[in-house]
């Protein structure tokens, strides 16, 4: 238990770091997949108005 307290600032800034950075990687993996979708389901959109 006094390892944990002793370093427990340091843990608690690590898990905050590391979370921020995981939601950061998280958000843009979904911008991507969406920008992604978006460029496979427009050229098929127009194909389909267009036929």
């Amino acid at each position: 238990m006094r390892f944990l307290t002793l370093h427990w600032p340091k843990i608690s800034v690590m898990v905050i770091f590391y979370g921020l950075i995981a939601l950061s990687i998280s958000t843009f993996t979904n911008a991507q997949l969406d920008a992604m979708q978006h460029q496979v389901n427009g050229p098929q959109f127009v194909n389909y108005s267009s036929n």
